[in-house]
């Protein structure tokens, strides 16, 4: 989903390159990144495509493993999510999945270059490269009110917000 700014990891690798800095470890690399350069979320008709493509993967999951079942002589009718037959992706999950994806493709989670606020700049682990440092303004007061609003006016009617959360949990699971 996530995309990082390309002008900004070139900055970064050209202040390691001026440094001679190439042994950093994962974990360094990670906080440079953060610290160093910019995400977007740029493209919510790939973000939307990658989603159905992985949904169709686990319901074709889910039904060879109800095949698998039923050849093995499971009747597989009225079962609970302990059954090895139980999708994973069900009827419920799919509309939840398509509603998300409906959000999606209205641009409610593109965001653009200025998403990220730039609050400085600093020298690169000890070397004379200066880079602009950044920090994201993603979650943050001013882009979550318009969601709080909606979500106590319309959600609290609903059963949308249990049905996101079982969607999640599942998706983490998986």
């Amino acid at each position: 989903i996530f995309t990082n700014v390309e002008e900004d990891e070139v900055a970064l690798q050209d202040a390691r390159d001026r440094g001679g800095i190439d042994d950093l470890t994962p974990r360094m690399e990670k906080a440079d990144k953060m610290k160093y350069v910019r995400t977007v979320i740029e493209n919510p008709k790939k973000i939307v495509s990658k989603i159905i493509v992985t949904v169709k993967v686990h319901v074709a999951i889910d039904r060879e493993a109800k095949q698998q079942s039923i050849a093995a002589g499971d009747k597989c009718e009225d079962i609970n999510t302990a059954h090895k037959a139980y999708p994973l992706i069900t009827k419920k999950i799919l509309k939840c999945i398509m509603q998300q994806c409906i959000h999606i493709l209205n641009g409610c989670v593109h965001d653009e270059y200025n998403m990220n606020v730039i609050t400085g700049q600093s020298f690169y682990r000890g070397t004379a490269a200066l880079l602009d440092t950044y920090i994201s303004r993603r979650g943050s007061s001013c882009v979550e009110a318009l969601h709080s609003v909606v979500d106590r006016k319309v959600y609290a009617s609903s059963i949308m917000r249990k049905k996101l959360f079982d969607a999640r949990l599942h998706w983490h699971i998986t």
